[in-house]
């Protein structure tokens, strides 16, 4: 239950600090979740809950607090030479590790693929619905939001299986210097 506050918590501070957002669920969280407590007036070691109660009531101040929070946690996390895209690559790393380690033990987790399934299913689906059905202007708009949704995933679910486009092009980097 708490990863699923933390994933919401993510959700919420997002579009206005990244950076905080990113580190969260990392070993590098400590400093960020520590300064979003003070920020939001919560003891340090408050739950996920809390912090994600305060963030639904916070003031217009409070956000502008959190957005120099982010400006600070990308200055430190510069200076510990770590970026978001790292991160986002250890959480995919790690998850591919464990399904890895779930099929070494002989126990296979079929979630991800079930979910990969309904992902591309529904993404297509939709789309097919989109262009050869005539919609409600009013269903129109939810329609779009689903899949905008289904979209995110579907690149998500993408980059689980196959990597990112940022270790690709980080390859392609690297061959593009071995070959000069």
């Amino acid at each position: 239950m708490g990863d699923s506050i933390w994933g919401s918590i993510k959700g919420i501070i997002g579009a206005v600090a990244p950076a905080v957002a990113s580190v969260i669920g990392t070993p590098v969280a400590g400093v960020a979740v520590k300064g979003l407590c003070n920020i939001l007036g919560l003891n340090e070691d408050a739950g996920p809950k809390e912090i994600d109660s305060a963030l639904q009531n916070a003031s217009p101040e409070t956000w502008l607090k959190i957005k120099e929070l982010n400006a600070q946690t990308e200055v430190e996390l510069k200076r510990l030479d770590i970026d978001s895209k790292k991160i986002d690559q250890m959480e995919s790393s790690s998850a591919r590790s464990r399904e890895v380690e779930m099929a070494k033990s002989g126990f296979r987790d079929f979630t991800p693929s079930f979910l990969a399934i309904f992902l591309t299913v529904g993404f297509f689906g939709l789309l097919f619905l989109l262009m050869f059905v005539d919609l409600d202007p009013d269903v129109r708009g939810i329609i779009d939001i689903m899949l905008g949704s289904l979209g995110t995933g579907f690149i998500t679910m993408l980059n689980y299986y196959f990597g990112s486009s940022y270790s690709s092009s980080k390859k392609d980097k690297y061959l593009a210097g071995k070959n000069n």
